[in-house]
């Protein structure tokens, strides 16, 4: 009988945060927990935790209203259909009484709404329409939250208002300008429209406004209000246009619809939830509205964010990572810092497990020791210098961070006599070990093969772009190449990969090996997000890659949630394993996707769904690595598309700055083209193995080419095609 557009925006938050402004705070060192780890004492690792074990009142992001239009009160309804259009990103609402009315001699009409959250202001703009004229109720008001400040409700002049003054400077407005009555109560602002008929449409148009915005966040959004109210139309052309060059962008054409939709509903949702200037989406995007948010709604950067992140440049919307880069490096750059100096001693850059809105921890000491964390969020730093090619941000933001990074783990390795370099004490996200009662603690090892992973790349992008930047830092270079030199091999037993070199189990150290289901596939980083084990390998090497994604596999999935089926799918297609790819996506799929075309972290049939987000774009990475990826600097072409399936895609973007498009009908793939944004050379496997290929460059003459890899060489804003070369 109702619609309901509940409302959030990134920067409405409860910043309480117990008794320390900068977060938690752990109770030991990590130089004092190394030295005792080096010493062989073990039974102190049980006792780990923060100086108060359990911080109340955690920060977290505020649902900021609800906006509730009565389009069936009194009226026997028989029908109520809702469609979420992601090309216009808008949705329709139909609301259809019963047609009995009739028989006494009244009609009534279906009512149609269509909302959009305008993509370049913070709006929503309602609109009603009937055949007959309607009048219904609407009435803003705010999930109530103990120990918050109530906010204050006023009307007048066809304009409703709300402030909200949060703790520690948060505060922010509502304007909803109607046309029709209206007022105002201590539970919100209550309203009547009338429209349809000759009266034609009526407009609803809200705007919200933080102090993080404006100094004078009701003003401006009365001024957001009043604009929309006497040109609806310009705004709504505005939105529809922006979200038309958004989609220009790239496509994905799938033969199963069901995927192409995963796809599309992943970048819808990504390119929805952040901006350049606002926030990574953090577990909830930005669409929370639960009064006591999962995870206080905060950032997790165990693999929450990251997966958040892993479609945005290959989708061809590098901007779409810029938030995360932003907030790094800046809003959050002096809360990491004193994170990395409080608890390592260290003057390089850490980053803890959970964070706030503001950049400080919230999680618990004994996650944070995961210390792979800081290098996987340097490595989405140079995958966003591969796929721009921007010099400036290479040199201003990227650069600098990696550098800063790097001398957190000049810190935390210790060099044995063994002349490698070795990290002693760590986590591997989320595993756990068993005691002698059966009870579970966090497991603690030391080389955990993640950590491994992202210290290689790290290293590696380091010494590549002292390369590009002509940089005067040989000493440090020489440094991180002499670690990337020294560094222990993968850990290993029975022929795949394992979480630790040694795992300090109840019952002694030992390989770090888990025969059990795990979630977190973190002893598989080697394949995907770190790359070295892949498509390009050597086919020993590409074995224990395949083998050890067959071992992870072969304990069932009991446990597994929506982020970790769409992960794996990621990985089966970074191997070429086509058909795991399309049976782990559509697991994820028939398991994990909420009716509206959300994912849940949960299993829907243990009936506790409960929303995030990362998992449905981690799903959409999957499809976009399943048909173009670029592996160990060759870009392979559908390698994890089925043989016997169709697909094409359009301006995909691969490393190197390359938008790339292709067409595959069944066994045979079409033509290639490839598009060079800023030039240079692109390797890609033949798409037509053993075949010699026709290169066409723009206004030039077809030259044939042959051989396993084909590298070409390419300039500026010139598109190559590459097709078959006819016996």
């Amino acid at each position: 009988d109702a619609v309901r557009i509940g409302l959030s925006k990134h920067d409405i938050n409860d910043f309480r945060a117990g008794t320390d402004p900068r977060g938690n705070r752990w109770g030991q060192k990590y130089g004092e927990i190394q030295q005792r780890v080096l010493k062989g004492e073990r039974e102190f690792l049980d006792h780990l935790g923060n100086v108060e074990d359990l911080i109340t009142g955690p920060p977290a992001q505020l649902a900021a209203g609800c906006l509730t239009l009565e389009t069936g009160r009194g009226l026997p309804v028989t029908d109520f259909k809702q469609t979420l259009n992601l090309r216009k990103a808008s949705v329709g609402s139909t609301v259809t009484p019963t047609r009995c009315g009739a028989s006494w001699g009244a009609d009534f009409a279906e009512i149609e709404m269509n909302t959009v959250v305008l993509a370049e202001t913070n709006a929503v703009l309602v609109e009603l329409s009937s055949r007959l004229e309607q009048t219904i109720l609407w009435n803003f008001s705010i999930n109530p939250v103990a120990d918050l400040p109530e906010p204050t409700f006023s009307t007048g002049n066809g304009l409703g208002t709300m402030t909200r003054q949060l703790p520690l400077d948060c505060g922010y407005s509502v304007a909803i300008a109607h046309p029709g009555e209206g007022h105002a109560s201590p539970l919100g602002i209550h309203g009547r429209l009338t429209f349809g008929g000759d009266r034609g449409k009526a407009r609803l148009i809200l705007a919200m406004t933080t102090n993080f915005d404006s100094e004078n966040p009701l003003d401006k959004a009365v001024e957001i209000a009043r604009a929309g109210q006497s040109n609806p139309a310009d705004l709504l052309a505005g939105h529809l246009q922006w979200w038309d060059n958004f989609w220009q962008q790239s496509s994905v054409d799938y033969e199963d619809k069901a995927i192409q939709e995963l796809w599309e509903m992943g970048v819808y949702l990504l390119g929805a939830s952040t901006r350049p200037k606002t926030s990574p989406p953090n577990l909830q995007g930005i669409w929370n509205q639960y009064g006591n948010p999962p995870w206080n709604a905060d950032f997790h950067l165990n693999t929450n964010v990251q997966e958040c992140q892993w479609l945005a440049c290959i989708s061809n919307h590098p901007e779409l990572q810029e938030a995360l880069i932003n907030k790094m490096t800046g809003d959050w750059y002096d809360n990491l810092k004193a994170y990395t100096r409080d608890n390592f001693e260290s003057d390089g850059l850490a980053v803890p497990l959970c964070v706030d809105w503001l950049g400080r921890p919230i999680g618990y000491m004994q996650l944070d020791l995961a210390l792979s964390m800081p290098a996987w969020i340097a490595w989405h730093f140079w995958q966003q210098w591969e796929y721009t090619q921007d010099r400036q941000l290479l040199a201003e933001k990227v650069y600098p961070f990696l550098k800063e990074v790097a001398t957190f783990y000049f810190d935390v390795l210790n060099k044995r006599d063994d002349g490698r370099y070795h990290i002693e004490m760590t986590q591997s996200p989320e595993q756990l070990r068993v005691d002698k009662y059966g009870k579970n603690h966090i497991s603690y090892g030391s080389d955990a093969t993640i950590d491994i992973a992202f210290v290689k790349t790290l290293m590696q992008s380091i010494i590549q772009g002292s390369d590009l930047l002509g940089k005067e830092d040989p000493a440090f270079v020489a440094r991180c190449r002499d670690i990337l030199d020294n560094l222990p091999d993968y850990a290993a037993k029975e022929g795949v990969l394992i979480d630790y070199e040694t795992c300090f189990f109840h019952d002694g150290d030992a390989p770090g090996q888990f025969k059990l289901s795990h979630r977190h596939p973190s002893r598989l980083t080697p394949i995907y997000p770190a790359g070295e084990i892949g498509l390009h390998s050597p086919v020993e090497e590409l074995r224990l890659g395949r083998d050890s994604y067959g071992e992870f596999r072969s304990y069932g999935s009991d446990g597994f949630s929506g982020w970790s089926m769409a992960w794996q799918a990621v990985i089966a297609a970074r191997l070429g394993l086509a058909e795991e790819f399309e049976e782990r996506v559509n697991e994820f799929r028939d398991k994990y996707l909420l009716p509206n075309g959300v994912s849940s972290h949960n299993q829907l049939e243990e009936n506790n769904d409960l929303f995030q987000i990362e998992a449905l774009l981690g799903a959409a990475a999957a499809v976009n690595e399943a048909l173009v990826q670029t592996s160990g600097g060759i870009v392979h072409l559908f390698p994890g598309v089925p043989e016997n399936r169709s697909a094409s895609f359009s301006n995909l973007r691969v490393a190197g700055g390359f938008l790339v498009a292709a067409k595959k009908e069944k066994h045979d793939i079409g033509q290639v083209e490839i598009q060079s944004l800023f030039g240079g050379e692109i390797k890609i496997a033949n798409p037509w193995p053993g075949q010699d290929v026709l290169v066409c460059g723009d206004g030039e003459d077809s030259k044939a080419v042959s051989g396993k890899i084909l590298v070409l060489k390419t300039t500026r804003g010139t598109t190559c095609r590459l097709t078959r070369k006819k016996i």
